[in-house]
């Protein structure tokens, strides 16, 4: 990684926490995330993974709880907007909802679930 007046400029990047473990690692173009990155807890499980381009949250990501159990999925178009389809987890990892967003709204049908994974109720978006 290079750096001119303690600013990123283009390389990898890792940080750490303060127990060693790493925190979050990635690369820079220009000063700003690009590609894939990784989010770690202190306890070294991952809990984001996703990409950037210049600097912008895009495309899929998935997040981790602690435990290391998937919590949920979901998607990122143009100016860093929910698009497409998310999904969450209860912690017992059966499906607690799913549905599509559009620039970062609600749309179309979208479903909960009781932690049994017996539909609990459905509710359309405009």
């Amino acid at each position: 990684m290079r750096k001119i007046d303690q600013k990123i400029v283009d390389g990898p990047y890792v940080q750490h926490f303060k127990n060693g473990q790493v925190s979050v690692e990635g690369y820079h173009i220009d000063g700003k995330k690009t590609g894939e990155w990784k989010y770690f807890l202190t306890n070294g499980v991952m809990s984001a993974i996703g990409h950037y381009e210049n600097g912008c949250i895009v495309g899929e990501w998935s997040w981790w709880r602690k435990n290391g159990e998937l919590w949920q999925t979901g998607g990122f178009g143009d100016n860093e907007l929910k698009e497409g389809l998310f999904t969450r987890y209860h912690k017992n990892g059966n499906l607690h909802d799913a549905g599509y967003y559009h620039a970062s709204k609600k749309t179309g049908e979208w479903k909960s679930y009781n932690e049994d994974g017996s539909l609990k109720q459905k509710k359309t978006f405009k």
